[in-house]
């Protein structure tokens, strides 16, 4: 059993809990979710819990049902527990749903520090890297970029400094689960209290990562097809865990998509260069690709920004106005509401070098 604090509670949701001014209820954290079931870890507690029938009919989007890592109000109910309100999100992760559903699928929440796993026994597509960072950025908390099985790949530390290189503002590490000191480059970043969370392709060694930072073997590990290098689904569900460091580690099944929702600022966020020179740009609407006065075009023809980085800024970009043009007229203060939660995330990394040692 775990205590609050251990779990990662806060002043802030201490508050937003006391506002709701009910003693009957106790406050949990939602460390698993399963075909209408909530697993909820808190005091001397770790019970299943279903949505009360207030809460199921005021949630009108499926995105606001809680998520692993949601802090929640529960009332007990003998051996089982039945969820009144889910506090409000300081952080999460969303994705647009799969599919063609205009919606967003949240993927778990109250996150301090992403884990963007990429194994070296395959080619690293730093494409894919950069679109899980804008998802990352625009949610609100830190990524950290692990590139795993470095004992496959002579060239690990050249591939992470070209990453380095690529990922402004990012650190980028390389680790191997089967060496013994190959948690050490993580050990700085599992800090008590922290919510880190693992993300990654099938075959990325997210739960060899996840059984070596727990200490224990939580997690089911499989085998990578040698043909395309594409693991089996192990981890089947979403689940958070209290890891010996005191951190809280949440381990994620493989993501075969991840499309963004409205992640503008993430996106420029990761592409900070690029956004920054697209301010001098004569046209405030330049699509920096032919027009006259262009600062990023310029910027590509001496050098300064590689012209595949741009391409996939521009893929991206493109991406998310096809989708805002499918989606409903947003709600005024949306757009300064989500770069609020941008810049909160680059304060928060700003925060973690400082602790770290590490440059900006």
């Amino acid at each position: 059993m775990h205590d609050l604090i251990s779990l990662g509670w806060s002043q802030v949701f201490e508050s937003l809990f006391l506002s709701l001014n009910d003693p009957t209820l106790v406050p949990a954290r939602v460390a698993a979710v399963d075909r209408g079931r909530w697993t909820l870890l808190g005091p001397d507690l770790a019970v299943s819990a279903t949505l009360s029938g207030r809460l199921s009919n005021q949630t009108l989007n499926a995105e606001d049902l809680p998520v692993v890592g949601d802090w929640v109000a529960a009332r007990m109910e003998g051996g089982s527990a039945m969820i009144e309100h889910v506090l409000p999100r300081r952080t999460s992760l969303m994705r647009k749903a799969a599919g063609r559903a205009q919606r967003a699928q949240p993927l778990c929440a109250n996150i301090d520090l992403v884990i963007v796993a990429s194994a070296l026994d395959a080619k690293v597509s730093p494409n894919r890297v950069e679109r899980t960072l804008a998802v990352v950025w625009d949610g609100g908390a830190v990524p950290l970029v692990v590139l795993t099985k470095v004992d496959l790949a002579p060239d690990a530390e050249e591939i992470a400094d070209e990453l380095r290189a690529r990922l402004l503002g990012v650190d980028v590490v390389a680790t191997s689960s089967r060496a013994e000191d190959g948690l050490d480059a993580l050990r700085p970043y599992l800090q008590p209290g922290r919510t880190v969370v693992l993300l990654g392709a099938s075959g990325a060694g997210k739960s060899s990562l996840v059984n070596r930072i727990l200490g224990q073997e939580h997690q089911a590990t499989g085998e990578v097809r040698a043909d395309d290098a594409r693991g089996r689904h192990v981890t089947t569900r979403r689940e958070l865990f209290v890891a010996p460091s005191g951190a809280i580690v949440v381990d994620t099944p493989g993501l075969r998509e991840l499309g963004l929702w409205e992640a503008e600022g993430g996106l420029d966020a990761v592409f900070a260069d690029i956004a920054a020179l697209a301010l001098k740009c004569r046209f405030r609407d330049c699509s920096h690709s032919d027009e006259p006065g262009c600062a990023v075009v310029r910027a590509v023809g001496q050098g300064q920004i590689a012209p595949d980085r741009l391409e996939h800024y521009l893929r991206l970009r493109a991406e998310l106005a096809s989708s805002r043009e499918r989606l409903e007229a947003r709600s005024p203060g949306h757009d300064d509401k989500r770069w609020k939660t941008v810049s909160k995330s680059l304060r928060q990394r700003d925060k973690l070098h400082n602790k770290l040692g590490l440059k900006h």
